[in-house]
Order: C-alpha cells, then structure tokens, then sequence
C-alpha cells in the first residue's frame, strides 16, 4: 500500500490497480473494522476534507476582509467534519452495493482505501489556493471542479480495481461522490457570498 499520492497523479489507473493489490497482498481483507487502519485513513481524508476549508478561509480573508472572528473556527470545523463523512459515506455505500450485487468478500477495505485515493484531489485544490490568491476567483472555481471530475474519475478506478465493477454500478457509486462534493462546492459559495 505504500506508494507516494503522486502516482494516482501520473497513472491513476495502474496506481490504484497497485493500491488495491497491495493491500490485498499485505492484509487478508478483515471482516472486522481495524482502529488503526480506520485513524489512518481519518488522518488522510482529513487532509483531503481541508481543502474546501482552506479555500473558504483564504477567500474570506482576501475578499471580505473576515479573520478574526467566532464565525471563521465555527464554520471551518463543520467544513471539515463535512468533508469527512464524505468517507464513511461513499466506502459504507461500496461496500453495502459490493454485498446486494457482487460477491460481498471485500470487508471493509473501501474504508481503509478511499481516503488514500482520493488524496491527490490536492492538487486542484492547490492550483485553486494559488488562483485565489493571485486573485483569479473565478478559475479558481474551474479548478475546484476539475478537481471534482478528478475526484470521480478516482473513484471509478478505485471500485473497478476493489470490485471489479462495470456500467452502472460503477457509474453510480462513483456518482455519489461527485454530487457530495458538488453539494459542498454550492455551501462554500453561499458561505463565500
């Protein structure tokens, strides 16, 4: 399970392919939740769910003027603990769809593995913190959703590497990030007003 976020960059598809089988070959799939791998990936995905935050703050801060205020922790802790039940969300939602149509042998490696996937969406987020800052709100909102479509197009590789999916399985429960993450896009521009 080892290899560097940047990998799902460059080829995503063989990266997650490797992600999956490594840890395939490195934990017998445990039909148990495991505290440790679980922190892990809350640790990750805590990272991943600080993007939306740390976009929200710079554009309060350079456009309204607002960094010392009660509403700034307030509203960035919810950001966060929006962003992270993204996670449970969408492994949960794999995991429950791999039992009703696939073979149901997988436990719970969605939860460990969806937050290690999903750590490159970084990297729009970084081009949209650098456009936000240089003062380019707008294709800092371009940046944001490729980074949603990047998000997808991580997710749909993740469940076809976990669970061999295709068509609409695939479709949908890759889906279901995509309108999350769009639904957290629409708060941070209404918060963002």
């Amino acid at each position: 399970v080892r290899q560097p976020p940047t990998a799902c960059a460059a080829r995503p598809a063989e990266a997650l392919d490797r992600l999956v089988q490594g840890y395939e070959a490195e934990v017998d799939a445990p039909r148990e939740l495991d505290l440790r791998q679980i922190l892990q990936a809350g640790l990750r995905m805590l990272w991943v769910a600080a993007g939306p935050a740390a976009v929200l703050l710079i554009s309060w801060m350079m456009y309204k003027g607002i960094v010392l205020s009660l509403q700034v922790p307030l509203v960035l802790l919810l950001l966060l603990l929006w962003g992270l039940a993204e996670w449970p969300l969408a492994a949960f939602l794999a995991s429950s769809l791999d039992q009703m149509i696939g073979t149901g042998t997988k436990g719970h490696q969605s939860l460990y593995l969806y937050p290690l996937a999903q750590l490159t969406r970084l990297l729009p987020f970084g081009v949209a913190i650098v456009l936000l800052l240089m003062g380019f709100p707008s294709l800092s909102l371009l940046a944001w959703l490729a980074g949603i479509a990047w998000s997808g197009l991580l997710t749909a590789g993740l469940w076809e590497a976990l669970y061999g999916w295709h068509g609409l399985p695939l479709l949908g429960a890759s889906l279901i990030t995509v309108f999350y993450q769009i639904l957290t896009l629409i708060g941070v521009l209404v918060l963002r007003g």
